[in-house]
């Protein structure tokens, strides 16, 4: 097994990442590196991001954006990481375009833009860019298995290359979390493969506490149909324009679609799919297909579907979790020397968030963990014990029994079934009964498996952390937390559920 050492270790090279890089750099950090599990500024989220970013440009000034974070948080958000992201807005948007990214700037937001389906490429290879120039270097397809710490903290990260199977001990003065939300880990989703949760699943499992987990916002309608790519964004302009039906054909408005889910929410049967409706487009006219915005969903998102002939499934897609691992107002963890930034982290938001607010929220606490993480780095004594022994698991080929890559489906069903748009106790109660169930086998027999096996174990940590916060919130709040068994708000609940694995490795809470 191979060491290194560097000053700085940063896992995703989405927004959060790659900003975090170029303030490290800028701190002093000699040796900066990413670890990304696909190609850096492009199959992440961020690259593939509708390209907005919110916040006090425009004519708006913190005040009020602090004021829209507010609407959007239902109450629960941390204000201090509220009030900072709503200063610091401003001036992190407005520094954009001396790193290179060309924007259009309107009130309170601004945009970027890229190829079709990639819009946030505009935000993310100009600082891609910047990274290679200022000498970031980059470990890809690789990801972050497994955190090293002592008793003084986080001391670097076990890394899997996605390549050759093969562990490397990385050991870093500092080490930045920036590895996105678990969106992905839902069954039904918009987000890019692999955004299951394993940042905040390290951080448990490192000694950093985790925030606000019950929480998903979920798009209305996007493309569900196997073998081709799901989009909650700009599927609209398609729902408008065809009909939206159950499995009978019945035709169901916004109103009774809420309805229908909320109804198959109550049934605690396994069932995928539970959420899936069709979409009847056979009647559209070939003018109406011309139009722009149509004509852009039929050539970027339907592709080839037979949509002249029959109707295509659809239904709600999990996009964003605002919760994850806590910070402070410098992006450090509980655990010295670890930091977190963007989608990973949590307690930003609240409930929820205004459009445009995660690439903003990526790109200034990124810049605010890069800074910190170089400082700390440089005051701390050379990290790196290569007689650290780990027990992690390794491909061997002819291995039988259940793939990894089934099980980790099974999370994403779980979830999707219980933990999604509608929940209610005794649904909650079958899903971790579902995730509790579910056995990783010990080892894999390919480096695809490898890497599903490692999102599995990680990703059942925060399925199951999210269930039970969502079974612990006895209320409806806002579009991401409805109960059917507690249909209103509760103003006693508007506080926070925290998690932190005790010392015999077990979830535990608290409310604050």
């Amino acid at each position: 097994m191979t060491d290194r050492r560097v000053d700085v270790l940063i896992a995703g090279a989405g927004a959060a990442g790659l900003r975090a890089a170029l303030a490290a750099r800028e701190a002093g950090a000699e040796r900066v590196l990413i670890v990304s599990k696909t190609e850096s500024g492009v199959d992440n989220c961020s690259g593939i991001a509708w390209g907005g970013l919110s916040g006090a440009v425009g004519g708006a000034d913190a005040d009020h954006y602090a004021s829209v974070l507010a609407e959007y948080s239902e109450g629960i958000a941390q204000p201090e990481l509220a009030r900072k992201l709503a200063e610091a807005s401003g001036p992190a948007l407005q520094e954009l375009a001396s790193l290179g990214v060309q924007s259009q700037v309107h009130r309170a937001h601004l945009t970027v833009s890229a190829r079709p389906r990639h819009p946030g490429e505009g935000l993310t290879l100009p600082l891609l860019r910047r990274c290679q120039e200022a000498g970031v270097e980059f470990a890809e397809p690789a990801m972050l298995v497994q955190l090293l710490r002592d008793d003084r903290g986080c001391r670097g990260a076990m890394v899997l290359d996605l390549a050759s199977g093969d562990y490397c001990r990385v050991w870093a003065g500092a080490t930045i979390l920036a590895t996105g939300g678990f969106a992905g880990l839902h069954a039904r989703n918009d987000n890019p493969a692999g955004t299951v949760g394993d940042g905040v699943a390290l951080g448990l499992l490192a000694g950093a506490r985790a925030i606000d987990l019950e929480f998903v916002m979920v798009f209305e309608l996007g493309l569900a149909e196997d073998g081709c790519p799901q989009d909650g964004c700009y599927f609209g302009p398609a729902v408008s324009a065809g009909l939206v039906t159950d499995d009978s054909g019945l035709p169901l408005d916004r109103a009774q679609r809420d309805e229908h889910w909320r109804a198959a929410s109550l049934d605690t049967a396994r069932r995928d799919g539970r959420y899936d409706l069709w979409l009847d487009l056979t009647r559209v006219t070939p003018e109406q297909w011309r139009e722009e915005k149509l004509a852009l969903v039929r050539r970027e998102i339907l592709l080839d579907l037979p949509v002249a002939d029959r109707p295509v499934r659809v239904s709600p897609l999990a996009h964003f979790t605002p919760g994850g691992l806590m910070i402070d107002e410098r992006a450090r963890t509980a655990v010295p020397g670890l930091f977190a930034a963007g989608e990973v982290a949590g307690g930003v938001f609240g409930a929820g968030r205004p459009g445009g607010g995660a690439l903003t929220d990526a790109i200034v606490f990124g810049a605010v963990a890069g800074r910190e993480a170089a400082e700390y780095a440089a005051a701390r004594p050379q990290a790196g014990s290569g007689d650290a022994v780990l027990d992690l698991p390794f491909v061997e080929p002819g291995e039988k029994g259940r793939l990894p890559s089934e099980v980790l489906s099974e999370i994403g069903w779980a979830l999707w079934n219980y933990v999604s748009l509608w929940r209610n106790g005794r649904g909650l109660e079958a899903c971790l009964a579902w995730l509790r169930a579910l056995e990783l086998p010990a080892s894999a027999g390919s480096v695809a498996e490898l890497r599903a096996l490692h999102e599995g174990r990680l990703g059942r940590i925060v399925a199951e952390a999210a269930a039970r916060a969502a079974l612990l919130r006895e209320e409806t709040r806002g579009r991401h937390h409805r109960r059917t068994d507690f249909p209103e708000p509760d103003a006693a609940w508007q506080r926070n559920i925290i998690w932190r694995l005790s010392e015999d490795g077990q979830l535990a809470h608290e409310e604050v």
